[in-house]
């Protein structure tokens, strides 16, 4: 009510007249503004076809202020039941309903705040500062604003005094045991030590000599024929030509088979045949990442991954890190695999370097892979393509040992 009454008395000391138009025009901008109830009330108490005037108006709304204000006024039974001090203050009849909007995050443009932002959590803390400093970013709250930062946010890292954003923290701790490097620095570092395979086998190596070499394993959601998506686990393996699954696990599913007599090289010139083939479609769990993949279906893609249990105390993988595989530790069953036709594809930019760089974690459209060597006292290698020879193979083994003992004899 005081509002709207400065608001007239301010047109009439600017000598505007007061007429119906402007009068149509003062109810319209009143209505807007006040509280759905008390509209409600007003539509109510006109009467049929009779158009509001500002005088009808202005009445209703001083009747209405005064029955809220006495009715606050007024303290409930179970405030005085209670006993309790708190006091009401009356509320203002004439509000702003505006819906309140949450600003679209600066880096991805969805609607969360920065430090809620995937992207922005998977950068190196470099980046981040980078990020926030170009953006001229509080570095606090992360958001943009002038003058002191009302945030109460502080650091929660431990020991950590400092009046900036936890994800802006750059301890030494943390600078000893992650390592950030461009995809090109890293490319430069391993050409002075090449390793090379010679020929083009279709599987990699998993372990060798006294190091543990760590496969891209990760968790991949497959859709099945009835529309669920299925969490399993896959590994990646840009040596490998085709894309595979474990039949059991297809016919689990439901999916349709397709004939299929495709013959599968692996290591050593070991052949299997693949006799089914699939259309499957596989995603990553946010489903931002969807693909359509033709598999050939085996009975066995390989042992479990790793052999036995590995020893990851001393990585210090950085809490913010979300991984592909969280039990990348843990020996397990592989149910699919991915070839290079999706491998490249499926990688991001960013690598983290951990251990002097013997170990990395590689970004994905999955989360962060861990790869690279850890040290091991187990002297055994495996192949990621597990087969046996075929009935033709074995038939004409038997048929040249027994050849070969009727010449002895």
């Amino acid at each position: 009510m005081d509002c709207i009454n400065r608001n007239i008395g301010a047109l009439k000391v600017l000598k505007y007249e007061q007429n119906d138009l402007s009068d149509i025009i003062l109810i319209n901008i009143i209505l807007q503004k006040i509280d759905k109830e008390s509209r409600k009330q007003f539509e109510l108490s006109l009467k049929t076809a009779e158009v509001p005037t500002f005088d009808s108006i202005m009445k209703f709304l001083e009747k209405r202020s005064a029955v809220l204000e006495n009715i606050t006024r007024i303290p409930s039974t179970k405030m005085i039941h209670k006993n309790t001090a708190m006091s009401t203050k009356a509320k203002s009849l004439v509000v702003n309903s505006k819906k309140i909007t949450v600003k679209p995050c600066i880096l991805c443009r969805n609607s969360h705040p920065l430090y809620k932002c995937i992207a922005f959590q998977n950068m190196s803390v470099e980046c981040r500062k980078k990020f926030v400093t170009n953006n001229k970013l509080c570095i606090n709250c992360l958001r943009l604003h002038y003058g002191a930062c009302m945030s109460k946010y502080k650091c929660t890292v431990s020991g950590c005094k400092g009046l900036h954003n936890s994800l802006l923290h750059d301890s030494a701790e943390l600078c000893s045991a992650v390592k950030n490097h461009t995809v090109g620095e890293r490319g430069i570092e391993s050409n002075s030590n090449p390793t090379r395979f010679e020929g083009q086998p279709e599987v990699a190596v998993l372990t060798y000599g006294n190091k543990c070499v760590l496969l891209n394993t990760f968790m991949i959601f497959v859709k099945s024929a009835d529309g669920y998506r299925i969490k399993l686990r896959g590994l990646l393996d840009n040596a490998s030509t085709i894309c595979v699954m474990r039949e059991d696990i297809a016919r689990k599913l439901g999916f349709k088979f397709k004939s299929a007599n495709q013959s599968i090289t692996g290591i050593n010139g070991i052949t299997q045949s693949s006799k089914y083939s699939a259309n499957i479609e596989v995603s990553n769990r946010d489903y931002t990442f969807a693909r359509n993949v033709q598999f050939s279906l085996l009975p066995k893609i390989i042992d479990a991954i790793p052999v036995s249990k590995l020893n990851i105390s001393d990585l210090n993988i950085p809490a913010s890190i979300e991984l592909a595989d969280s039990n990348f530790h843990m020996p397990g069953q592989i149910d699919i695999l991915i070839g290079s036709e999706l491998f490249f594809e499926i990688l991001n930019p960013e690598q983290y370097y951990l251990q002097e760089g013997n170990v990395i974690l590689q970004n994905t459209k999955f989360g962060y892979l861990v790869t690279g060597a850890l040290p091991q006292s187990q002297q055994q290698a495996n192949c990621c393509l597990i087969s046996e020879p075929s009935l033709d193979i074995t038939v004409n083994s038997l048929n040249w040992n027994h050849f070969q003992m009727i010449l002895r004899k």
